[in-house]
């Protein structure tokens, strides 16, 4: 068995056959499986043979190897290139939308919001009191407004947070922006509705 058989410099061969009308990503991809083919046949041969035989294989091997590892760098390289603008953003960053659309829509998250309300006013009933009793009436409706206002109050930090530490890329941050900002106008939106149809009849 000649080890020559398997000189590297075939490689020449291999990209000139590769078809001219495929995109580089599938070119590479291409090239990368025939490299891989002659390596699991260099390791094949490699065991058969002699022990000068089997030391020039295990150089040509690591060439072969060390292309491959180019090839899989550029086709990752090329993979990131082709990814649109939709593909750049952050899973999380869908999930935490839906969930703001959900919580702030207009009539659609009407009930959530009330019912936190309710449960936050029953749960300071007796501190309500007191101040309906002790202090003057406009301390008492800044208290009732943040316990009304509690959700989006709680919805806005959170997502002061989640802009300060979790989004790191300027991409990322520019993105998060907008979601903030139709954020914003949900919950002004859904400030206006609550407003007149609930919270303006019980301030003092």
């Amino acid at each position: 068995m000649n080890p020559e058989e398997n000189n590297p410099n075939d490689l020449n061969i291999i990209s000139e056959e590769t078809p001219v009308e495929e995109g580089p990503e599938q070119t590479l991809a291409i090239e990368l499986q025939q490299l891989e083919v002659l390596m699991e046949e260099m390791e094949n041969k490699a065991t058969e043979g002699s022990i000068d035989e089997r030391n020039v294989m295990i150089e040509q091997y690591l060439v072969l190897k060390e292309k491959a590892k180019g090839i899989r760098k550029q086709i990752k390289e090329l993979k990131k290139t082709h990814k649109n603008i939709y593909d750049k953003i952050p899973i999380w960053m869908y999930g935490y939308g839906i969930i703001q659309l959900i919580l702030y829509f207009p009539f659609l998250s009407s009930m959530i919001w009330i019912n936190f309300s309710s449960w936050l006013i029953t749960i300071f009933n007796v501190p309500l009191n007191d101040i309906t009793n002790n202090a003057p009436e406009f301390f008492y409706n800044i208290i009732l407004f943040l316990l009304v206002y509690a959700l989006p109050i709680l919805g806005m930090f959170l997502s002061w947070i989640l802009y300060t530490y979790a989004t790191r890329s300027l991409f990322n941050r520019k993105v998060f922006r907008y979601i903030w900002i139709g954020q914003t106008v949900l919950i002004v939106g859904m400030g206006l509705w609550v407003y007149f149809n609930f919270l303006q009849d019980i301030l003092q």
